[in-house]
Formats: structure tokens, sequence, C-alpha cells
């Protein structure tokens, strides 16, 4: 996720335009056909040779450099998740799509991936339409991280594709829903590399030192949602749970999300046969470490779901908040 590691570090990071990250830590490949409303935003930015060569004359342990030789193209490309919420709306993050240049247009310099669980083939791409961020999104303490991103088929959409799309509902979007308590077991999937990350170390160092590669397989990691109470006890987090889900795993081998599962979902099952939306993919403090779990964006409430209705609203054609 992009887990806004610190706020520092994430504007560092967003102003690359090929920053990508992604990862789920500790997690296994998510069986086929499990994920279907998991989306992809990708950056299109194009390298000169001339930016390619700079990079690789960067020395090893600098923090401005990306590695672009020793990525492929899909890792250096790879941005965030999201999810599928039919008719051509996509719920992410707001980190995700607020960028950091001045005239940066993120319609122009990303796309969405649909319909595939694999990077390498298969579902399609659409351009972004509008873009609608959260009026009270603040970037400094992470709350109301949320977008929503209309997209629309152009020349480089497979119209066959598009029948395959299936969507996922939010938590409490039916009377009958549960109420999400502690303790419940959750799942959250993305993309990238399983390295574990100390909080202060370089982005794409692992805490082996060694480099951190992407998954193309979409990736899970099986959390469990904790009581606000037991986050709200670690530093980090005091004052900051607000309209957040605190999830983490107490395994031996510690999973969680990381940079780059930014806006994907957080989903629980109901029944056997369906899982439901309950949050998004936010913030934390580094990656896979022992007694730090992440922070997603609560969706289950019903303010939010009046949000997403009215966002749904904003003019075409434009990024707005609303």
């Amino acid at each position: 996720m992009i887990k806004l590691r610190n706020t520092l570090l994430l504007a560092t990071l967003l102003c690359s335009p090929g920053w990508g990250a992604g990862r789920i830590v500790n997690g296994e490949p998510a069986l086929e056909g499990t994920a279907p409303w998991q989306v992809e935003l990708y950056s299109t930015y194009v390298y000169t040779p001339a930016e390619l060569a700079a990079d690789a004359a960067l020395p090893d342990g600098n923090q401005s450099k990306r590695y672009y030789a020793d990525r492929a193209g899909w890792e250096v490309h790879h941005m965030c998740g999201g999810s599928y919420l039919g008719g051509n709306w996509i719920l992410t993050a707001a980190h995700c799509v607020v960028l950091r240049h001045a005239g940066d247009d993120v319609r122009q310099l990303r796309r969405i991936r649909l319909g595939t669980q694999d990077l390498n083939h298969g579902g399609t791409t659409f351009r972004i339409e509008r873009v609608v961020i959260h009026k009270d999104y603040d970037d400094e303490v992470h709350q109301h991280d949320l977008a929503l991103i209309h997209v629309a088929a152009d020349a480089a959409t497979d119209r066959r594709a598009i029948a395959l799309l299936r969507p996922v509902r939010l938590l409490g979007s039916k009377t009958s829903d549960p109420v999400l308590l502690p303790y419940k077991r959750v799942a959250v999937t993305g993309w990238g590399a399983t390295s574990v990350r100390e909080a202060d170390a370089s982005p794409l160092r692992g805490e082996d030192g060694q480099l951190i590669h992407d998954s193309p397989i979409l990736m899970q990691a099986e959390l469990t949602v904790l009581p606000q109470a037991k986050c709200e006890a670690i530093a980090d987090f005091k004052g900051m749970l607000g309209g957040m889900i605190c999830a983490g795993s107490s395994a031996a081998k510690v999973q969680d999300s990381c940079q780059g599962d930014s806006g994907g979902p957080l989903t629980l099952a109901i029944g056997p046969n369906e899982r439901v939306l309950i949050g998004v993919v936010s913030w934390g403090m580094g990656c896979g470490l022992a007694g730090m779990p992440g922070l997603y964006t609560d969706v289950t409430t019903a303010d939010v779901r009046r949000w997403i209705a009215q966002a749904k609203h904003a003019p075409p054609g434009q990024i707005s908040r609303r």
C-alpha cells in the first residue's frame, strides 16, 4: 500500500512519474477468479533513453535511484490497486490519484487495467474519464483516503473482455449484512514483492538489503481486524484511526500489505460464496513487521455509501472534489 509510510517519503516517491510499488508480504497467490473486482492503476509515462541512463548511473543505495534496468517494465509502471464497483466506476485511495507535479493530470498519466489477476496477460485496459476525490481527504493524517474513478473504453480496450468484469459490493449495502466486529478474518489482495521492509528503510530495499521486486501474479494475505484500542496503543497510530480499519497478522511470518497495494480491496467473506468490500488499502509503518498492523479506509459506513452515490454525479471529464 503506498502505505503512506510517512508523508515526506510519499511526496518524494510520487514526484517520480514511474514510481510503482505494490506488494503483499508473506502472502499466497490468490486463486484464479477469486478477485474479479481487482483493478490496477498503472503509469503510461514513457521514459527517455536519457532518463534511463541517468538512473543507471546513480550508485546503489541512492534514494533517488529507481533501478529501471533491474526491474521488469510492468514493475516500473505499476502504481496502485482498486476495486470495480460496476457501471465503469472504480474505488481507490485518494493518494493514488493526487499527483505531486504542478500540471500533472492523472487522466493523462495513468490507465486502468481490469479483468485479470496476472499483469502479464489477460483482461483489458481503459482510459480514465473522470476522477472524484473525497472533499475531506487530508494527506497529512490520511483521513478520508478515498477516490472514485470513472473509466471509458477507447481504441486500446478489448470490448470482449468487458462482459467478463465482475463488481464487488460494500458491506452494509444490504440490510441483512452483518456488522464488522474485531477479530474477524479478512483478506487483502495486491500485486508485488513479498519482502519485509523496515519503516525507515529505502522503499526499494527489503529487510535483507536486496532489491524489492513485485509479483505479476495477484497475491493475497489473510489478516485479522483488530480492536481500535489495541491499535491506538501503537505510538505511530495514536489519534489517527478515525474512519480506519486496523488489520494485522500475528502469524510467525507476518502477513501485510505494502506500497502499491494502495487503493486495493480489503474484503470479508459472507457465507461460502460471497466476499464484500470493507476497506481500501491506505497506510502503515514499514511492511510485514511484527506488531505493526496496516490501516485501511473503512467503507462499511452509511456516510461512505452516500458519498459514493453523490460522487457519481460529479461533472464528466474532470478531476473534482466532492
